[in-house]
């Protein structure tokens, strides 16, 4: 078995769903829905969907079909770090080409919440006593690494959860068979 393909499968779907996420991002934004606030969890399948693929892939190739847990979520974490890597460039250069509009419509969409949430006399939040000044602190590279994060440790739990359900155990007649 040739090593570089437990490389390329996860290189290749891991940037096949950063391009998908990014692609619901921007559709998101161009449908007037802010991709930083709920609206994100409608991509929760897409990162879910390529590491299943990822680790399936990697075990179809694999000697006798069987994946270690650690091969299963190394897989699934290659694939997540590339998707977010690629996700978080593409945000990136598009909020410092085309302007902070993502970033205005999310401030929007917190004013509004903060509204409700006074009208109802509900308590707020702590960090929406000043929207204005957090304001002035989001720019196009703190929204990356919001979206970086994000990405990562959904990721992270993600890959633990398949690569648990989807490793093999060496069954005591495949080891002996190997020696």
């Amino acid at each position: 078995m040739d090593m570089k393909n437990y490389y390329i499968i996860p290189l290749n779907l891991g940037t096949l769903a950063g391009l998908l996420s990014y692609g619901l991002y921007m559709g998101l934004y161009a449908m007037g829905k802010s991709p930083l606030t709920d609206w994100r969890y409608v991509g929760i399948w897409i990162p879910a969907v390529f590491i299943f693929l990822t680790i399936r892939r990697v075990k179809d190739i694999s000697e006798l079909q069987q994946i270690s847990f650690g091969r299963a979520f190394y897989s699934g974490m290659l694939t997540v770090l590339v998707m977010a890597s690629l996700k978080a460039i593409l945000v990136n250069l598009t909020i410092s080409i085309f302007g902070e509009g993502i970033i205005d419509q999310y401030f929007l969409e917190l004013e509004r919440v903060k509204q409700q949430l006074i009208e109802n006399n509900e308590p707020l939040l702590p960090f929406m006593n000043d929207l204005e000044g957090l304001r002035k602190q989001f720019d196009s590279r703190m929204v990356s690494i919001l979206e970086f994060n994000m990405q990562v440790f959904g990721g992270l739990v993600l890959s633990l959860i398949t690569a648990a359900f989807m490793y093999s155990k060496k069954k005591a007649s495949n080891i002996a068979s190997n020696k």
